[in-house]
């Protein structure tokens, strides 16, 4: 039998770097590990892909998804065999859930030594299950003509499914056997390999397309007729990752009267300027009173379910579309209709077809006279700028136009509960996916990276305490990159939750909150990362104004009472029910 050439490895490796860049991937980023040695090599040797280091493959999985998130391309990330991919997983359920692109690269041993007790060596097929869009195994490497050519068909169509019409991870699994360093060809056999997968290469990809889908008429017909006839109706905005269409959007609500409630992830907040736009939607729905006389008898939800529960709960029996090119949105199953169309030409195809039919008027001018009453309480409620809306509202102040990545539970509520949007446009990124707090500073240094733009993170200090796996590739940055870690001693969104009002089991709140006990600088120190601790509002500001100009990353840790949250938002709804009511009785 007459044995493979001896650079058969180094060829395929390299036609998988050519593929994946003529496919279009521009980054990579890479764990250290043996196995993989090839793949990365060979991406090295790649002038159009920029490569990033990560140790941990938990964060970098985070950092790639980062980077997919602000592109809108697929960064693919690169580990070891065994049991190194698996550490990916809660980014890849957060990319399959959230619909970013991200492609997993996994190099693995050969098929022959499976189940066979080989050191670091696990099944890795289907490793993520239902998580991913795709799973490719491109089997071991052979150098006829068909295999090479394979490898080309199939990580095209890996990075088309990443980045698609329905946007996700997918995971491609590469096998090698030793020797695993290049060897470069000099017989005939081996010179005539490489000749023919520089052909093979040559030839290229199918052309790759993101392009989004278009206007879904028949959902905009059944829209423009549930409109015709509602006198109430709200359009809710919940996440969504990008918004090229929110011009689009804004103008179809203004031309068929409806309010909106846009919270911060939805891209439709900050720089909007609509007639009524109910910024203010959580602290006024969650006055139960208010709810009731103000309940819609429409809603049109665009992007995902609102991070607030509240308006779940206000909208209760009304009439309800779901418009989101994202995907289905709907854990209920009580929708009308649902589309994955385009958001901004369907709404706008709808507009056209609705009658100018009359609203209820009564209803306009109250919302409108409650979402002035909310920020009026809020002024009221920062003025003593300490706690965590305060600290948020100064961050966000003293970096008007950076990008926002906003961490999950509690940084996400405060944002919208006490920042208006008559500040100037900004796009807020956000993990609203799975809403975990993993990775939440990974994915902002990934946004970082493929930006090359000054970025703003506010987090949680669990959530960075989960993530510091890395600060060491942090460190390494040359951009700007402010994490304002929101201190209140542990989770403090539990206290918010029913479990927090039962006395027998105060003791048990510890397993929830989570006190850690870190002291968060010196945890940024051990990694080089500069560190300003503050303990208001004004200190907040001069910190972020100052890190934001700096080429690094630069922790802020806002010290706030531990349980700020709880009893701030209490007092804002409590404050708000009292003027509003007292205003017009």
């Amino acid at each position: 039998m007459r044995s493979a050439p001896r650079n058969l490895l180094t060829v395929w490796a390299r036609l998988v770097a050519t593929s994946l860049v003529a496919a279009g991937v521009r980054d990579v980023v890479v764990s250290p590990g043996s196995r993989s040695t090839p793949f990365a090599l060979a991406l090295r040797e790649q002038r159009a892909l920029r490569i990033t280091s990560v140790i941990d493959e938990r964060a970098a999985a985070f950092v790639a998804l980062g980077m997919g998130r602000v592109s809108g391309r697929p960064a693919a990330v690169l580990a070891t065999s065994g049991t190194a991919p698996a550490h990916w997983l809660p980014a890849v359920i957060e990319a399959s859930l959230s619909r970013q692109p991200l492609l997993l690269l996994s190099a693995n041993r050969p098929l022959s030594l499976a189940n066979a007790g080989a050191a670091q060596t696990i099944d890795q097929t289907k490793l993520f299950g239902q998580w991913v869009r795709l799973f490719v195994d491109l089997g071991d490497p052979r150098a006829d003509a068909s295999a090479l050519e394979g490898v080309v068909r199939s990580l095209g169509q890996a990075v088309a499914i990443a980045g698609g019409a329905e946007p996700g991870p997918v995971h491609v699994d590469l096998h090698a056997d030793k020797p695993l360093e290049p060897i470069e060809p000099d017989d005939e056999d081996e010179l005539a390999l490489v000749a023919s997968a520089a052909a093979i290469a040559q030839r290229g990809v199918s052309h790759v397309s993101f392009g989004a889908r278009g206007a879904d008429e028949d959902f905009a017909r059944r829209l423009a007729s549930a409109l015709d006839a509602a006198a109430r109706p709200l359009v809710v905005a919940g996440p969504r990752s990008d918004a090229p269409d929110a011009s689009d959007i804004l103008v179809a609500c203004e031309r068929l009267g409806l309010p909106v409630a846009a919270e911060s992830t939805s891209q439709l907040r900050f720089g909007a300027r609509q007639r009524i736009a109910l910024d203010g939607s959580e602290t006024m729905f969650t006055s139960e009173r208010f709810a009731r006389e103000h309940a819609p008898d429409l809603v049109l939800q665009i992007g995902g379910l609102p991070t607030a529960p509240t308006l779940e709960r206000a909208w209760g029996k009304a009439a309800r579309f779901v418009l989101d090119a994202g995907g289905v949105h709907d854990p209920s199953g009580a929708a009308i209709a649902i589309s994955l169309g385009a958001a901004g030409s369907t709404l706008r195809a709808a507009a056209e077809l609705a009658r100018a039919s009359p609203r209820d008027a009564g209803w306009l001018k109250s919302l409108a006279r409650a979402e002035a009453v909310v920020w009026a309480e809020v002024e009221r409620a920062i003025a003593g700028g300490r706690g965590e809306g305060p600290v948020v509202r100064a961050a966000l102040a003293a970096a008007p136009t950076v990008t926002l990545m906003i961490g999950n539970s509690l940084p996400i509520r405060t944002l919208d509960r006490f920042v208006p949007s008559d500040g100037p446009r900004r796009r807020v990124l956000s993990q609203r996916g799975a809403n975990g707090i993993d990775g939440l500073v990974s994915g902002a240094l990934g946004a970082a990276i493929a930006s090359a733009r000054p970025l703003l993170a506010i987090v949680g200090d669990v959530s960075f305490v989960h993530d510091l796996n890395v600060m060491s590739a942090a460190a390494q940055l040359r951009v700007p990159l402010v994490v304002v870690v929101v201190d209140n001693g542990g989770g403090r969104i539990f206290e918010s939750l029913p479990i927090a009002t039962m006395p027998r089991l105060a003791d048990a709140m510890p397993l929830f909150t989570t006190p850690h006990g870190v002291d968060l600088a010196a945890a940024a120190r051990a990694f080089g990362i500069a560190c300003v601790e503050t303990e208001d509002a004004a200190g907040t500001a001069r910190a972020v104004s100052a890190a934001i100009e700096a080429p690094r990353m630069t922790l802020v840790r806002a010290v706030v009472d531990p349980h700020d949250a709880r009893t701030s938002f209490a007092a804002l709804v409590a404050a708000f029910e009292s003027h509003f009511y007292g205003a017009s009785s």
